[in-house]
């Protein structure tokens, strides 16, 4: 956020304006974050469909590691039917992937809308700013340097360039 003493000059339509494009600003940041968190179980689980999904095309990559683990388990002591087991644990795979990619793709859908109408807000937001500062802006007399500190206060603590 810009200074104290800045932001006190400014007239109340730039103080409110200043506090809503930094809150836009974070939101628009916390949504982006999101929506690279959520891309990695849709991509993995896009890539899992798209490699795997066809029983004849997988079930020759994933049926020998199914074997080691259920030898593993008979090795404990603990006895497994290879032909029932293998079948449910494929079928189990097989439909989280697809619910992780048809939950993950929704939430990715809702957040990227969510984005997008900030990111819009963000943007009107700012030419707004950039409007004002040739009119109402500060509370000092002509001749002061508030729109410099203000846009320089902008780019450098808030991120925020008002310039383009």
């Amino acid at each position: 956020m810009i200074d104290d003493w800045l932001l006190k000059r400014l007239s109340y339509i730039m103080q409110t304006r200043t506090k809503k494009i930094v809150d836009l600003r974070d939101e628009k940041n916390k949504y982006s974050n999101r929506l690279l968190i959520v891309f990695a179980p849709f991509a993995i689980s896009l890539v899992y469909i798209f490699s795997f999904f066809s029983h004849y095309i997988y079930l020759p990559f994933i049926y020998p590691v199914i074997i080691g683990f259920m030898d593993i388990l008979n090795l404990i002591g603990i006895t497994v039917n290879n032909s029932q087991n293998t079948s449910a644990f494929v079928k189990i795979i097989d439909v989280l992937s697809l619910c992780s990619f048809s939950i993950s793709g929704l939430y990715l859908y809702y957040i990227s809308c969510k984005l997008k109408r900030i990111t819009s807000q963000f943007e009107d937001l700012k030419k707004c700013i950039t409007k004002l500062a040739d009119t109402d802006f500060c509370s000092c007399n002509s001749g002061c340097n508030c729109k410099n500190q203000y846009v320089e206060q902008m780019e450098t603590k808030a991120g925020i360039n008002l310039l383009f």
